[in-house]
């Protein structure tokens, strides 16, 4: 008669055929990863790739220095003019004080090359009520501390919004305004 064998299942059996399926699993993705990123290099993706179509050409030749037309200048100086018109610089602070009947913020119309035709006008408004209007700025002007009753305001912080109005200085024309947040404390003398 014949001895069949009869396969046990043993520790270390199961370990030897965990070990195994591990190692095909570890093998099988390697290779995927190594598919996939050649995909990715040859062009299947033009944002990873550095093959794809969204490549640069290099056989288009390059430009010259220097200025080929005469009127680039005069182009570039009529652009500017135009973008300087509508830019401003001024200097806002986020936070006033209030204290016996004076208003303490650092407002600053600058004086520089953006702003030398251009005045400024501040409101400051809680909601639509407004609680005080500056005198217009002239450039190189600041606010000083300024006499304003806002005695109705309670103790304490109050969120309201400044809107920077900004003018043409010779013509009173509106360029722009600007809103922004502003914290004022109140604190009682």
């Amino acid at each position: 008669m014949r001895k069949e064998k009869v396969a046990e299942a043993t520790p270390k059996n199961s370990r030897k055929k965990k070990k195994r399926i591990l190692g095909i699993l570890a093998a099988f993705l390697l290779v995927v990863s190594a598919a996939t990123g050649y995909w990715l290099s040859e062009g299947g993706n033009d944002f990873i790739g550095t093959k794809g179509k969204n490549h640069m050409k290099d056989n288009r030749g390059y430009g010259v220095y220097g200025d080929g037309n005469s009127n680039s200048k005069d182009m570039e100086k009529v652009l500017q003019e135009e973008t300087n018109k509508s830019m401003y610089h001024m200097h806002v602070g986020t936070s006033a004080i209030y204290k016996g009947g004076e208003l303490i913020w650092d407002v600053k119309n600058v004086l520089d090359g953006f702003n030398k035709d251009k005045v400024i006008q501040v409101d400051v408004v809680q909601g639509e009520k407004v609680l005080f209007q500056s005198p217009t700025l002239l450039p190189g002007q600041y606010l000083p501390k300024t006499k304003v009753n806002l005695d109705f305001l309670t103790e304490g912080e109050h969120r309201v919004k400044s809107r920077l109005h900004v003018y043409n200085a010779k013509t009173k024309e509106y360029i722009n305004t600007l809103e922004t947040s502003l914290i004022i404390k109140v604190e009682k003398p």
